[in-house]
This record gives C-alpha cells, structure tokens and sequence, in this order.
C-alpha cells in the first residue's frame, strides 16, 4: 500500500501485523477519546461494552492509570474485563425477579 509518511508509522520490530492491526482503528478510536477526555492518574473512567474497541480503552484508561469501571452484558465480554484489570467489573444485564418497572 502505498501512503503519504505524515500519516504512516511503521509497524515496531517484533509486533506481527495480526497484533498490530487493531491498533490502527479501534486502537486510534478510543486512544483518542481518553486523550480528548484528558484522562489522569486516580480519575474514574467508565467503559461500555468490552467489545470490539472497549477491551481496548480499559488497556489504555489503566496505562493512564486511571480506576476503571467495565460494564456489559456477558460472561465472556465481563470476564475479558477482569482478565484485562479492570478495576470494577458491572453486569448490565436487566433483573428480572427484582420490582416491579417504575410508572
């Protein structure tokens, strides 16, 4: 492919492009959104959905060491959360033997 050097970066030694390609997408996605958020060290961050770009912004919140709260709606996408340290793992699905819905 052929690309203009401003907006090229070479793949460092050692990353294989399987592991780099998400990183040039999601990974820019959500590095951006924390950087406009300007996330700092001890601030709570909360992340939705630990999906396609989510998994990626709990990585990035907790290198900018900030305290962050994963929430989806299942086992695997809850389990990733903790797996990948997320600091409070919440399951969003709905209970359905609570109270009855407000009017």
């Amino acid at each position: 492919m052929l690309a203009w050097a401003d907006f090229a970066q070479p793949v460092p030694q050692g990353v294989t492009a399987v592991d780099a390609a998400p990183l040039t997408c999601a990974g820019v996605t959500t590095y951006k959104a924390l950087k406009v958020a300007d996330v700092r060290p001890a601030q709570l961050v909360a992340i939705s959905g630990v999906g396609g770009l989510g998994h990626l912004a709990v990585q990035y919140a907790k290198i900018a060491g900030a305290t962050v709260a994963a929430t989806d709606v299942t086992d695997d996408k809850l389990g990733l959360a903790a797996e990948l340290s997320a600091d409070v793992v919440i399951d969003a699905r709905p209970r359905t033997a609570c109270c009855p819905a407000p009017v």
